[in-house]
C-alpha cells in the first residue's frame, strides 16, 4: 500500500471516529435524556425553586466529559491528514534539473 494513502485512511478513520464521538447520544446516572456533544436534548427541570428549559448539571458533566477525547482523536486526524498530503507533495515533486541523459549536447536557441 501506497504509504501517503494509508496516511490518509488512518487519518479519515480518525476524523470518522471524532464526529461518532460527538454526534453519539451521551448517557448520565440519571434517567434524563442527554442527546450528543454537539446537539444537547434541553428538558425543563427546577433549579432553585424555578423552572428551567436546559440541560440538566449530569448530562452537562457526561457531554463534558467525552469533549477532551473527541478533541484529541480530531487533532491526530488532522495532524495525519498534513503529514499525508505534504508527504504526497514531497514525493511527487519533479526534479528541477534533468537527468544526464536526458541532457542535450546542444543549447537552446
Amino acid at each position: 500500500m501506497n504509504q501517503g494513502r494509508g496516511t490518509f485512511i488512518f487519518s479519515g478513520a480518525a476524523l470518522l471516529l471524532c464526529l461518532a464521538l460527538l454526534l453519539t447520544p451521551v448517557s448520565s446516572q440519571y434517567a434524563d435524556p442527554c442527546g450528543s456533544v454537539l446537539w444537547p436534548a434541553k428538558v425543563w427541570f427546577q433549579d432553585e425553586g424555578e423552572m428551567v428549559h436546559a440541560t440538566t448539571p449530569p448530562c452537562n458533566d457526561a457531554r463534558m466529559e467525552r469533549v477532551p477525547i473527541a478533541a484529541i482523536v480530531g487533532v491526530i486526524g488532522a495532524g495525519l491528514g498534513m503529514a499525508g498530503f505534504a508527504f504526497r507533495r514531497s514525493t511527487s515533486r519533479v526534479d528541477e534539473t534533468p537527468s544526464p541523459e536526458r541532457r542535450s549536447s546542444q543549447p537552446d536557441r
